[in-house]
C-alpha cells in the first residue's frame, strides 16, 4: 500500500500477465493479483491497481512483483534452480552473488570496463528487447522518484543510524542518473 500512496501504479502478476503484449494489455487491460495467501489481512484494492502496468499514464512510476509458479515453500525459492527458471521465463538472469563479493556497496560502474564489455552488450540487448516487448522507454525515474524509492527500500532507520557508504552510493546513482554511461 505505501507504493500506491506514494503515487505508483503497482501490480502483482503471473509471469505469462507480466510478458503481455502492449497489444494484448490495451484490448484488455484488467489483470488478476497474482499472489493473494498472505499470512495477513491485507486490502487487495488498496494495495493493487486491476490494471496493467504497461497501460498506466507513462508518467506514473511503477512497482511490479512478478509471481513464479511454485515459491520458496515448493521447493524453489533460493535454490540451484531459481536462477534457470528465471532465465527460462525472463530471459535473463543477474547473479547477486558475484556483486555482492566483489562490490558489496554496489559503488563501481562496470560499464566502462573491457572485462564486461560482452555482459554489457547482452543485457542492453535484452533492455531493447524489453522495450520492444513492452513499449517501455526505460527512461529513468526522476530525481524525486529515486529519493521516494530510495526512502521506501532504505535498510537504516531511527536516530544516528546513517550509513556513510550507503549515502554515497545514493550520491552516486543520482550522478550515474544523470550522466547516463551505461546507455548507448
Amino acid at each position: 500500500m505505501i507504493f500506491r500512496r506514494s503515487g505508483y501504479h503497482t501490480n502483482n502478476l503471473t509471469v505469462e500477465d507480466f510478458l503481455r503484449s502492449e497489444e494484448d494489455a490495451r484490448t484488455t487491460p484488467a489483470v488478476k493479483i497474482a499472489k493473494t495467501d498472505y499470512n495477513f489481512e491485507w486490502d487487495q484494492a488498496a494495495t493493487y491497481d486491476a490494471d496493467y502496468w504497461g497501460v498506466r499514464d507513462a508518467s506514473k512510476p511503477f512497482f511490479v512483483q512478478v509471481q513464479f509458479q511454485g515459491g520458496k515453500y515448493r521447493g524453489q525459492g533460493n535454490g540451484k534452480q531459481w536462477p534457470v527458471r528465471a532465465l527460462k521465463d525472463l530471459g535473463y538472469v543477474t547473479l547477486m552473488e558475484d556483486v555482492i563479493q566483489t562490490d558489496p556497496y554496489e559503488l563501481h560502474n562496470l560499464a566502462a570496463e573491457p572485462a564486461h564489455a560482452e555482459r554489457l552488450a547482452t543485457m542492453r540487448n535484452a533492455m531493447k528487447q524489453w522495450q520492444q516487448r513492452t513499449g517501455d522507454p526505460a527512461e529513468p525515474e526522476t530525481e524525486k522518484i529515486y529519493r521516494i524509492e530510495v526512502g521506501i527500500a532504505h535498510p537504516e532507520g531511527g536516530k544516528n543510524t546513517e550509513n556513510a557508504e550507503y549515502q554515497s552510493n545514493v550520491e552516486l546513482m543520482l550522478r550515474w542518473m544523470k550522466e547516463r554511461p551505461f546507455v548507448q
